[in-house]
Order: structure tokens, then C-alpha cells, then sequence
């Protein structure tokens, strides 16, 4: 389980640090899927890598959020809507 949690680490840091809306899009899918099965260590894995992309200012994280929370597909909308929870960013 290690093993998968570096590898979704490492898929995060890449994606959050793209900052576009598509792979921020990718990003909350996943966290939507991890949700609906209960895999809260692969989410959170995800959203520990969000918050200091975030906090750094390196990446406007909230922003990226809100437009896929407004544009994104079912999935990718919900699983913003977490992240923006879970960071406590208020959609």
C-alpha cells in the first residue's frame, strides 16, 4: 500500500503543479473515486499534496478548484467540492 501511496504522491505533485483546470480535473476525479470506495489515505495522499502547493503560493490551488467544482464532469465537480472542504477554502 506504500508502494501506491508514493506512486498517487508523486502523480499529485505533477498535477498540481501543471496548474491548468484539466489536470486539477483529473486530480478531484480521483478524489471523488477514493471517497465513493472509502480509500481516505489515497485522498488525503492527494490533498496533503494540494495544501502546500497552495500554501507555498506556488500554485493557486482555490482557484483551480472553483473552476473545476463549476466546469468539471459530476466526478471531477464533487471531488472539488471535498478538496475545497478539506482545505477549508469555502467554494
Amino acid at each position: 500500500a506504500s508502494n501506491d501511496t508514493a506512486a498517487i504522491e508523486d502523480t499529485a505533485v505533477l498535477l498540481v503543479h501543471e496548474q491548468s483546470t484539466d489536470a486539477m480535473s483529473m486530480l478531484c476525479e480521483a478524489v471523488a473515486a477514493h471517497e465513493a470506495v472509502g480509500n481516505f489515505e489515497e485522498q488525503e495522499t492527494i490533498l496533503w499534496v494540494m495544501s502546500p502547493a497552495w500554501k507555498s503560493g506556488q500554485v493557486d490551488v482555490p482557484s483551480l478548484l472553483q473552476a473545476v467544482a463549476l466546469n468539471g464532469s459530476g466526478a471531477a465537480s464533487a471531488g472539488a467540492r471535498i478538496a475545497l472542504a478539506w482545505l477549508d477554502v469555502g467554494a
